[in-house]
């Protein structure tokens, strides 16, 4: 019997201390890209009750790593 062999797969990625205006599913999809393919946020990152963390999911590919931190900047510089 022949193995698949995984091509990507879905993770999870926590983005601590963001500023409000980056929580608006375009943005979380707009840093998602930075990693992978964007799939989702989870429920408490679209209606903004966790202030710590936003959670998304991407779709990375599984023979690439995975950056330790990615920087995001806005227009405003933050």
């Amino acid at each position: 019997m022949e193995q698949e062999r995984l091509s990507s797969i879905p993770i999870w990625i926590r983005l601590p201390n963001l500023p409000l205006h980056l929580l608006e599913e375009d943005c979380l999809s707009q840093i998602g890209s930075l990693i992978g393919v964007p799939l989702y946020a989870d429920s408490a990152t679209l209606r903004c009750s966790r202030a710590s963390y936003a959670q998304i999911s991407v779709e990375v590919q599984a023979s690439t790593p995975l950056p330790d931190s990615i920087l995001v900047k806005t227009a405003l510089g933050i």
